[in-house]
């Protein structure tokens, strides 16, 4: 197995701020925030409001894992995933982020990941989110992040899923072992790529 060139510690509550902004200026770009807010001021805003509130809840249930101030991810165990019906503090957070019909949008995409995920052996392990600051880029830090999931779901012999959400990602995952499978589309419009790892795969084998 290809070694983890940087070291991994677990996230703080006192991270959440910086990776809250990292996240922001890593997505702005991203095929499936384009769909969910095509208005580059309320998509910023957007971004950020979610990211604080997913990293605040990650963070308390210990699946968010960093590298310095350089690069963080959220990997989700088989046994914390959570598949949960959509509340009223769901909905109305997804108005006030993203207006009505952005809200609306969010639902047809909770929907249609739900749909691909719902055809993978529940237990896995699942790659939410990964990000990079812009001035720690090509340095392998995302490597590493992905490296260090890859091989507690290699231990357990469970499989991965992730859905990539650019080009650029998807062709990272290809290099570290994933699997494209079919893309997620909304009237017609990719939003998402979905992949899969095997644990028969040796992490970061290249090759």
């Amino acid at each position: 197995m290809a070694d983890i060139r940087h070291q991994v510690r677990q996230a703080t509550g006192a991270d959440v701020p910086w990776m809250a902004a990292a996240a922001t200026s890593s997505f702005m770009d991203d095929d499936l925030w384009h769909y969910l807010a095509p208005d580059s001021a309320t998509r910023a805003r957007a971004l950020e409001a979610f990211h604080l509130r997913l990293l605040t809840a990650s963070v308390a249930d210990g699946a968010v894992t960093v590298v310095d101030r350089d690069g963080w991810v959220i990997w989700n165990a088989p046994d914390t995933i959570k598949r949960q019906a959509t509340t009223l503090t769901d909905v109305l957070f997804a108005v006030r982020t993203f207006g009505v019909r952005g809200a609306l949008r969010a639902h047809t995409l909770r929907t249609a990941l739900a749909r691909a995920r719902s055809m993978i052996d529940p237990g896995h392990w699942f790659l939410d989110t990964v990000v990079t600051t812009p001035r720690a880029r090509g340095r392998g830090i995302g490597t590493s992040l992905v490296l260090h999931g890859l091989r507690n779901a290699h231990a357990s012999a469970q499989c991965a899923y992730l859905e990539a959400t650019s080009e650029a990602n998807h062709r990272l995952y290809e290099r570290l072992g994933f699997v494209a499978l079919d893309p997620i589309l909304i009237r017609g419009r990719v939003v998402a790529r979905p992949m899969i790892w095997h644990p028969t795969t040796d992490p970061g084998r290249t090759s």
